[in-house]
């Protein structure tokens, strides 16, 4: 019978309801589904690999934007540490623009104008232009508002650029074309509730106000001075949890949300509504954390999925929204990403910590250094370093509350391709029986060497499940071994 592999990452509370990790494997689903042209729904395949490119600096890679600016061409900007950079198509290593004077290693806001680029570190704004070169700004409020604890954030309409007061419901205006000129009379009040404007954004032409437990909209109404304007009727009683979290992904906007009645939600925008995209599941796993508020997110988009890329430091670890596969299966499809560390076996956050499209590829910040990497999913190291992938699944698709033998599992997946030509890579399988709390031994199956493309991946004699330690049947399987993995289905004997 067929045994459920494919899906997304679900692990409850209790392992007991549920226990589907998806580690650095994700959906890759058959769209043509009514013709029956893929042998199963789809497959699990491999997460891509990194590719260095070049390094900046000692890091972090702290925020990243392609900008082509007129008289400059197309260009890379990036924060590493406390330096700013500058980089070509040939990613070509220079001295830094400038250095920012804050030690703040909170989220950084790079956006452009026509004329330069304006960057938002913690609680100072900076400039640089062709022709102006690098400079602070001179914020056109009190630096006593530092005090607050989040840093300013900055967005971009028609020419302005716009950054919030931290500690308050005030956001101002800077001159037109000009990120290093803000009229101190320029300034709106996000008044629809007296909570403060946490972090700004902009999509489909309109400013959206994060604040702490209410989000606003406004749009570019041409009034002298400060030309921006409510929208009427748009207002959302959900805030923002996490400043950095906030990213465009697609025709949307996504964040790590928040309101009166609790925190820690992801959200997209749907127009002037939301939708939550986050599961109970995913939302008990986070609320273990010992914070979140320190999150931040980045998004891509790689051979047709759309991906929202959420690092937790405090939890050390990285969760992935896939919007096209969720769009396509009806149901939020998350997985998990990790570095592994093979002298401890352990896992931890992904190595990205931002990510920009430049030069056709998808670059990549380290958040330990200040290197750059290309998403490959050719590659199968990252960056050279050993990688692991684990998929536990429930044996059965329906629960079966009487002793059940299990003979043999058949894992359907591709073999024998793009395999080094000296190596024979192996899967580990284990079973629990309690729901995942406690775990059989280790099973090493191989998956076959180079050319072996019809090997069968399987295993028999799998004991029974018994009432006196358990009825609740869990595989896993996981390798560390270089090939490029595929999984399009399991099958297992059982009665």
């Amino acid at each position: 019978m067929q045994s459920p592999i494919f899906g997304p990452a679900y692990s409850a509370k209790s392992t007991n309801l549920a226990a589907n990790r998806l580690i650095n494997l994700y959906q890759q689903i058959v769209e043509a589904q009514k013709s029956a042209s893929g042998k199963a729904i789809g497959a699990l395949e491999g997460c891509p690999g990194l590719d260095l490119v070049q390094t900046f600096g000692t890091g972090p890679v702290r925020a990243m934007k392609a900008v082509n600016l007129s008289g400059v061409g197309d260009n890379l900007y990036l924060v590493s540490g406390q330096s700013l950079y500058q980089t070509n198509t040939s990613f070509t290593v220079a001295a830094p623009l400038g250095t920012l004077s804050t030690t703040n290693d909170g989220p950084v806001t790079i956006v452009a104008n026509d004329v330069g680029i304006a960057v938002a570190a913690g609680f100072n704004l900076y400039e640089w232009t062709p022709a102006g070169g690098f400079h602070q700004i001179s914020t056109p409020f009190a630096p006593a508002s530092s005090a607050y604890g989040l840093p300013i954030t900055l967005a971009e309409l028609d020419g302005f650029i716009v950054a919030n007061q931290p500690g308050s419901n005030f956001w101002y205006q800077s001159n037109l074309e000009d990120a290093a000129t803000w009229d101190a009379l320029n300034f709106a009040e996000a008044s629809g509730d007296p909570d403060n404007i946490r972090a700004l954004a902009q999509i489909h032409r309109e400013f959206v106000l994060l604040k702490e437990y209410e989000t606003e909209f406004w749009y570019n109404a041409g009034t002298a001075g400060f030309s921006f304007a409510r929208i009427d009727g748009a207002y959302l009683e959900v805030g923002i949890c996490a400043v950095g979290s906030r990213c465009r992904l697609g025709d949307s906007l996504v964040w790590l949300a928040q309101n009166q009645e609790g925190e820690g939600f992801v959200v997209e925008l749907d127009g002037h509504k939301i939708n939550r995209i986050s599961t109970q599941a995913l939302e008990a796993e986070w609320g273990g954390y010992s914070a979140i508020a320190d999150a931040t997110a980045y998004t891509y988009r790689q051979q047709g999925h759309e991906f929202y890329v959420l690092n937790f430091p405090s939890g050390d670890t990285t969760w992935v929204y896939d919007r096209s596969a969720s769009r396509m299966l009806g149901e939020p499809c998350w997985h998990q990403r990790a570095r592994f560390e093979p002298l401890t076996g352990t896992l931890h956050r992904h190595i990205g910590n931002t990510a920009a499209l430049f030069a056709h590829k998808i670059v990549v910040g380290d958040y330990q250094t200040g290197a750059l990497y290309a998403f490959n999913l050719s590659t199968l190291l990252d960056n050279g370093a050993q990688r692991k992938w684990v998929r536990s699944w429930r044996a059965l698709a329906k629960p079966v509350y009487q002793p059940v033998t299990f003979s043999e599992l058949c894992i359907y997946m591709q073999t024998g391709v793009g395999i080094d030509p000296a190596a024979d890579p192996l899967v580990a399988l284990r079973y629990s029986d309690d729901g995942g709390h406690t775990w059989s031994n280790e099973r090493k199956l191989k998956v076959g060497t180079l050319g072996q493309t019809a090997k069968r991946v399987r295993t028999t004699r799998l004991g029974q499940t018994r009432e006196n330690s358990g009825l609740d049947r869990i595989f896993e399987l996981s390798s560390t071994d270089v090939f490029p993995v595929s999984i399009t289905g399991a099958e297992v004997e059982a009665g």
